[in-house]
């Protein structure tokens, strides 16, 4: 995948690898520096949006077959675990698979499940399984960062759909409230 990276410049085509598999290997200090001056390094670590596209893609191919849920259901952790292999077990990343995964074994069991209990038993699975994430800012930024989505993102769009169109109200909660919620970790860094 690296060696096959094209882009206008070097540093574009260096982000292409960061967007897609979390690999900022080839991005210059210069820019890896610019990025973190303005809070934009999350650009290039895999996250839950990485895990809801392939996902989704799967999904578009999947529902055209006639096989039954479990089995998609199967299909989906195989891909979501083949993505996970692919680009490592970076923190939000493993908070993502995991949270999925709750939520896919719930579907599995004919039960729905609610995102913020899927986030709980994921965080405190995965902090049980491995403790140094605790200690890990990736990590506590996407978990953070979800709870904002959870909690906060609905909640600011209602009121800002009073204001502007709705689309562009959950554009903007969205990310108020995931820069609210990872704000204290972000003044940290």
């Amino acid at each position: 995948f690296l060696n096959n990276l094209a882009g206008v410049d070097g540093d574009s085509a260096a982000l292409v690898a960061g967007l897609a598999i979390g690999d900022d290997s080839k991005l210059s200090e210069q820019t890896k520096s610019e990025f973190k001056k303005v809070s934009l390094t999350h650009l290039t670590a895999v996250s839950g949006a990485n895990c809801a596209i392939v996902l989704a893609a799967l999904a578009v191919v999947i529902l055209q077959i006639p096989i039954g849920r479990k089995i998609r259901i199967a299909l989906s952790l195989f891909a979501l675990f083949g993505y996970l292999a692919v680009v490592g077990n970076q923190p939000s990343v493993l908070r993502a698979a995991a949270m999925v995964a709750v939520v896919l074994a719930g579907l599995m069991f004919g039960r729905k499940v609610d995102p913020l209990d899927a986030l709980s038993i994921s965080v405190i699975a995965l902090l049980v399984f491995q403790p140094w994430l605790s200690l890990d800012y990736g990590f506590c930024l996407s978990v953070l960062a979800t709870i904002g989505l959870l909690v906060l993102a609905p909640k600011l769009a209602e009121q800002f759909a009073k204001k502007v169109p709705s689309w562009l109200a959950t554009l903007l909660a969205v990310t108020l409230a995931a820069q609210i919620a990872c704000l204290p970790v972000l003044l940290i860094l």
